[in-house]
């Protein structure tokens, strides 16, 4: 009979020796952690470093976006006065920019201008907006904002609703004829504006 602890073998541990190295290996253990550590706080830096970054590229990329807006929106003010005189029968002499106070707040169309129906001699008013791309619900919004500066009597003259794009998707052209809002694409024109509520 044995007094002491017996390994799988059957022989005898020596604990001082298990002991020591157990404490080697939790010293080389030790190590290794404050290596993770180390590695965690370099990391960290690292991922701040991207997070900076990553906020500067989506500055930059908004900013783009919204440039390549404003060269979409010069391109529909420049061509739309033929557009409508060729296709609608409205003279214009030129697009801009305009902006309405309703209840206090601004309303700003990307597109604006005043014009005659050459076929009635009729005043009209074009109120626009221009996107890249064009959705349904783009167009929703527009003829909801157009609405409330015709509902606000800001405005005097016979309404027609154009947007200009350079990509319409299906539903944009499904609700602009269902709204009555022109839409104009390089490809497609949906003409039949005469539907403002």
């Amino acid at each position: 009979m044995s007094s002491g602890i017996e390994g799988s073998e059957g022989n005898q541990l020596d604990l001082p020796r298990e002991i020591a190295g157990l404490k080697l290996k939790l010293e080389e253990l030790d190590a290794k952690l404050g290596e993770v550590g180390k590695l965690a706080v370099d990391l960290r830096s690292e991922v701040s470093k991207l997070a900076a970054g990553l906020e500067g590229l989506q500055r930059e990329v908004s900013k783009l976006s919204e440039s390549f807006g404003h060269v979409v929106e010069d391109i529909a003010r420049s061509t739309l006065p033929s557009i409508l005189l060729a296709k609608m029968g409205i003279s214009i002499g030129s697009l801009a920019r305009a902006f309405f106070t309703v209840d206090g707040r601004v309303v700003e169309l990307d597109i604006y201008g005043v014009g005659e129906r050459l076929s009635d001699k009729s005043r009209v008013e074009i109120l626009g907006e221009a996107k890249a791309r064009i959705h349904g619900e783009d167009v929703r919004l527009f003829h909801e904002k157009a609405l409330r500066l015709l509902d606000s009597k800001v405005l005097d003259g016979n309404p027609v609703l154009v947007m200009y794009g350079l990509y319409a998707h299906p539903s944009a052209i499904e609700e602009a004829s269902r709204r009555g809002v022109a839409l104009i694409t390089p490809y497609i024109e949906v003409m039949k504006a005469t539907k403002q509520g």
